[in-house]
């Protein structure tokens, strides 16, 4: 896909951090990850991405750690943080938005879709990325509408099977 966006993963748990990831892929994003503050800061010295989906509990440095480095750095300091968080902690400085473990995937996509919005120089996007388990199989599945389209994440509530499992037969 031409000019996908990266957004970092800075989570320490490695499930969650797996869960994340592949909700962030299924919506079209390329993905880097890393699990402690530090190795966040070095990812973000070697490449900046668009994004940065940070937990605030981490290792060796913590999420206010590593978003205070980011602000005071002029190169990182517009990067669109989205923090996750387990311990209901909110983030004393200014984030593009906190959301509370466990995240729905529509939800983790739409929000960096909304926070990649405001980054300067970036054309807004036109597609809204609807995720949810199929019932059937437990895999994530995907749909996608258009930003406007009455279809959003609140309307799937109904789960639909995915595709795969509506396309098998059945015995």
């Amino acid at each position: 896909m031409p000019n996908r966006r990266t957004i970092l993963i800075v989570e320490d748990d490695l499930s969650a951090r797996n869960y994340l990831a592949d909700a962030l892929r299924l919506g079209g994003f390329s993905v880097e990850t890393v699990a402690d503050g530090l190795a966040a800061l070095q990812s973000v010295s070697d490449r900046r991405p668009d994004a940065i989906v940070l937990d605030l509990d981490l290792p060796l440095m913590n999420g206010f750690a590593v978003h205070t480095a980011l602000q005071q750095n002029e190169r990182t300091k517009h990067i669109p943080v989205v923090v996750v968080t387990g311990t209901g902690l909110n983030s004393p400085v200014p984030v593009a938005a906190t959301m509370s473990k466990p995240i729905p995937p529509d939800a983790l996509v739409n929000v960096i879709f909304d926070a990649l919005r405001d980054v300067p120089h970036q054309e807004p996007d036109t597609m809204r990325i609807v995720l949810w388990l199929c019932p059937q199989c437990g895999r994530v599945a995907r749909e996608t509408s258009e930003v406007g389209d009455p279809m959003t994440s609140e309307m799937r509530k109904d789960s639909a099977p995915c595709a795969a499992c509506v396309a098998a037969p059945t015995a």
